[in-house]
């Protein structure tokens, strides 16, 4: 993985670096000053456990509240941690940059020849790598300020379409799916991720064999 955060859990001043993905695992117990907030409908992940039991094992994770889990940085930290761990938390150094560096730091604007207009409809895109659901937020920082996650959270913008289009190698086989962008409780704005996750448990932990 290149730019992200890990062990961010809702509700907590920093971020660890421990990506363990055991089920309830709290990054902060005894710190949290956010619970989640998301309602049900939109889980993506475990949907059949009962709201804060033991089985709602995702109960920390960001998307059970979404905004509100710190981050390294808001251009995301180079293999998550300044040291390289498991579970993808490594970043191959190149001559832009080095495992834990800040990507707001190091990472230069690259012109890429596209124009966005105020008030207009943008295409944009993503890919998934990992299954891991969750959702997500497109947002803007003006050039003229520091690229801080405080300045993104200021300016998220709306999606204009209700549709995804699942794009392949092979143009003749794309086709849309329904979006679900979240409407009521915490997260309202975020797109949920639209592929569902085919098994309940957790991809480090089978919680059935307890």
């Amino acid at each position: 993985c290149f730019w992200f955060s890990q062990g961010c859990s809702i509700g907590c001043s920093v971020c660890t670096g421990n990506g363990i993905r055991y089920p309830n695992f709290d990054h902060c117990p005894g710190e949290r000053i956010a619970r989640p907030t998301l309602l049900k409908k939109y889980w993506t992940a475990n949907q059949h456990a009962e709201q804060g039991t033991v089985a709602d094992i995702f109960k920390f994770n960001p998307w059970r509240a979404p905004g509100t889990a710190p981050v390294f940085d808001a251009c995301g930290m180079a293999g998550g941690n300044t040291i390289e761990v498991f579970n993808a938390g490594a970043y191959n150094a190149t001559k832009f940059a080095k495992q834990g560096d800040l990507g707001s730091k190091v990472l230069r604007p690259r012109p890429s020849g596209i124009h966005w207009i105020r008030g207009g409809v943008a295409r944009v895109r993503w890919q998934q790598t990992a299954g891991h659901g969750g959702g997500y937020q497109f947002r803007l920082c003006p050039a003229s300020e520091p690229l801080t996650e405080a300045c993104f959270q200021r300016m998220p913008l709306e999606f204009a379409s209700e549709k995804h289009v699942l794009r392949f190698n092979n143009p003749s086989k794309d086709f849309a799916i329904n979006a679900t962008v979240v409407t009521e409780g915490g997260g309202k704005g975020w797109m949920k991720y639209p592929i569902p996750e085919i098994t309940n448990l957790n991809c480090d932990y089978d919680v059935t064999s307890t």
